[in-house]
C-alpha cells in the first residue's frame, strides 16, 4: 500500500501550484496592510503585476477609510479571521465589489502574516441593489405615494448604482416629441426639475428613439435646453418602457473626469430601467382596477339612493301632506316646515347622486377623462398618454360635461386615423381650459373638418366662447386644441332626477300638490311617483 505524505510534509511545489492555479485571487500580506506576494489570479482581477500590487499595498486597491474596510479590519484583528463584501479599486481606477475572506496565521519565524482570498461579485451586489430598487419602486406605487416621490426613488437608486454624481427621471412633454425633466436626485439635476426640452434636444431624442445613449461628456453634447449649464461629464440616457409604454427617460452622470461608462455599466442601468418600467405597468394597472372598482361602488351607491331612499321620501311627503289637511293650523305649520326641510333633504341627497353618479356627471373631472382612456385603450390597443394640470374642478358642469364629450369625440377620430401615439392633456389655467390631444395618425382631413364629431368639438367651443383648431403635426399626426374660457359655478343645486314642467326639477312640495291633483290616489300610484 502507498504511503500517504502527511500534509504537513507536502512538497512546498504542491502548495505553488494551488497558489498559481487558483480561479480566486490569493495574495500573503502583512496586518499593517504590507503584501508579500500575488497569484494570478489576484493580478488579472486588480489588473496589476504582482510587482505591482507588492509596490502599491492594501491601500493602493482599498480606501482604508471607508467604514466597511474599518469594521473588516477590526473584525480580523479581534478574531483572526474576517469575511465580508468589500469596495475595491483596480489598477485603472474602476471600482468594483469583492467577496473577501481573510485569516492571520504565524510564520516560520513567528512574525504576523494574513492570507487574504477575493473574487470579484460586482454583478452579484449590482442585481442585489437592482431587486432592492425595484422591490423600493413597488412598495411606493402599491403604497399611492405620489408620481414625484416615485421618479425621485428611482432617481435615487440609479445614481447609487451606477456610483454618479447626478440623476434623473425625464418623461413626456406637452409638444409631442417633447420631454420635461420629472425628479432629479444629486447636487446639480434637482434644479433642472420642470425643465420642457423640445424636439431635437438630447433628452427629447432618446425618447423618440426608445434606444439607449452613453455620452462621454454629457455637457458638451447637451443642447441649452437639455441643460448645458449642468456641467456633467459621462452620462448614460436609458428609456423606460413597460408594457409598449414609454414612461420616460433615465439619465445617470458624472463629475467630468470621470471614467467613460461601458458596456457593463450601461447593462446595469437598464435593467433597473427595464424592471421600473415592469413596476410602474403594474402600478398603472393597479390605479386603473381601483378606479373601475371606485367608479362600479359610486354607481351602486348612487343608484340605492336613487331608487330605494329617494322613492321612500317621496312616499311621506304625499303621507304628510294628507294629515296636514285634518290637523290644527298650529300642526299644519309644523308640517309645512317638516315638508320643506324634507325638501332640503331630497336636493342634498340629489347632489350626492350627481357626484357618484358616473365619471362623466362627477366633479372629478380627471376621474372622467381616465375613465374613457381606459375604455378606449382596448379599442386602440394601447393605453395613450394622459396628463392633467391644474385644478381642473374649477370648472361648472357645463363646461366639464362639454369636455367629456370632447375628450370622446377626438380618440373617436383618433381611432379612425390609424395611430400608434396618443397623448391627452388637460390644462386649466387661472381663465382658461386647454384640451389637446395629438396622435400621430393619418393626420387630419383635406380641406378642413368634415365630419360631424369634429363639427360638434367646434360648435362646442364657440357655445362655451372659445374656439377649436385642428392641425397636422411633423412628420404625420394630428394636434386636436380645444380652448374655452374657465366658468366657475355650483353644480347641481336642487335638481331631480326627474325633471317637472318645463325641464326643471319640481320641489317636493310642488310634487306633493301635483300627487293630490291626480284621481287615482292609491299606495300604488303614490310610489311610481315621479315615473
Amino acid at each position: 500500500m502507498a504511503s500517504i505524505t502527511p500534509p504537513n510534509r507536502l512538497d512546498e511545489r504542491l502548495y505553488r501550484t494551488v497558489f498559481d492555479h487558483s480561479l480566486d485571487g490569493v495574495m500573503i500580506t502583512v496586518p499593517d496592510g504590507r503584501i508579500l506576494a500575488a497569484n494570478p489570479a489576484a493580478c488579472t482581477i486588480l489588473g496589476a503585476s504582482e510587482a505591482d500590487i507588492c509596490k502599491q499595498g492594501r491601500q493602493g486597491f482599498s480606501d482604508e477609510a471607508d467604514p466597511r474596510w474599518q469594521s473588516a479590519l477590526e473584525e480580523r484583528r479581534r478574531g483572526g479571521q474576517a469575511q465580508a463584501v468589500l469596495p475595491m479599486i483596480r489598477r485603472d481606477g474602476t471600482p468594483f465589489f469583492a467577496e473577501v475572506s481573510s485569516s492571520m496565521f504565524a510564520a516560520e519565524n513567528g512574525e504576523e502574516r494574513s492570507c487574504v482570498i477575493f473574487r470579484d461579485v460586482t454583478e452579484r451586489v449590482q442585481l442585489e441593489q437592482q431587486l432592492c430598487a425595484t422591490n423600493e419602486t413597488t412598495q411606493l406605487l402599491l403604497a399611492g405615494a405620489s408620481t414625484e416621490r416615485v421618479l425621485t426613488a428611482i432617481a435615487l437608486s440609479a445614481r447609487k448604482l451606477a456610483d454618479a454624481s447626478e440623476a434623473g427621471v425625464v418623461t413626456v412633454g406637452d409638444e409631442q416629441g417633447s420631454v420635461v425633466v420629472a425628479a432629479g436626485d444629486g447636487s446639480r439635476l434637482p434644479r433642472l426639475v420642470g425643465r420642457w426640452c423640445p424636439p431635437g434636444t438630447l433628452l427629447a431624442g432618446v425618447m423618440a428613439s426608445r434606444r439607449s445613449l452613453v455620452v462621454h461628456d454629457r455637457t458638451a453634447a447637451a443642447t441649452e435646453e437639455d441643460g448645458r449649464d449642468l456641467a456633467v461629464g459621462p452620462a448614460m440616457i436609458v428609456p423606460i418602457v413597460g408594457g409598449g409604454t414609454a414612461f420616460g427617460n433615465l439619465l445617470v452622470g458624472s463629475e467630468r473626469g470621470h471614467p467613460a461608462y461601458g458596456r457593463a455599466d450601461l447593462a446595469v442601468i437598464e435593467l433597473l430601467a427595464q424592471s421600473d418600467g415592469v413596476a410602474l405597468t403594474l402600478g398603472q394597472a393597479r390605479a386603473k382596477a381601483e378606479r373601475t372598482t371606485l367608479l362600479e361602488e359610486q354607481s351602486r351607491i348612487a343608484a340605492d339612493l336613487r331608487d330605494s331612499v329617494l322613492q321612500q321620501l317621496f312616499v311621506v311627503g304625499p303621507g304628510l301632506q294628507a294629515v296636514s289637511s285634518m290637523a290644527p293650523v298650529l300642526v299644519t305649520d309644523r308640517i309645512r316646515d317638516s315638508v320643506q326641510r324634507l325638501d332640503d333633504v331630497i336636493a342634498e341627497i340629489r347632489r350626492t347622486i350627481f357626484g357618484l353618479h358616473g365619471p362623466e356627471l362627477g366633479r372629478d373631472l380627471a376621474k372622467a377623462i381616465h375613465a374613457i382612456i381606459d375604455e378606449y385603450a382596448e379599442h386602440l390597443g394601447f393605453s395613450p398618454t394622459v396628463r392633467t394640470v391644474g385644478a381642473l374642478d374649477r370648472c361648472d358642469r357645463t363646461t366639464r360635461q362639454h369636455l367629456v364629450s370632447v375628450v370622446r369625440e377626438a380618440l373617436s377620430n383618433v381611432l379612425r386615423h390609424h395611430a400608434t401615439v396618443v397623448e391627452v392633456t388637460a390644462r386649466v389655467s387661472t381663465d382658461e381650459i386647454v384640451l389637446t390631444v395629438v396622435d400621430d395618425g393619418l393626420g387630419p382631413p383635406q380641406g378642413g373638418p368634415r365630419g360631424s364629431g369634429l363639427k360638434n368639438m367646434a360648435r362646442r367651443a364657440t357655445a362655451l366662447g372659445g374656439h377649436f383648431e385642428l392641425t397636422p403635426v411633423s412628420p404625420q399626426g394630428t394636434r386636436f386644441e380645444w380652448r374655452v374660457p374657465v366658468r366657475s359655478g355650483s353644480d347641481v343645486g336642487g335638481g331631480s332626477l326627474a325633471p317637472g314642467p318645463g325641464g326643471r326639477p319640481p320641489r317636493l312640495g310642488q310634487a306633493i300638490r301635483n300627487c293630490h291633483m291626480r284621481r287615482d290616489d292609491s299606495p300604488r300610484a303614490r310610489h311610481r311617483w315621479p315615473a
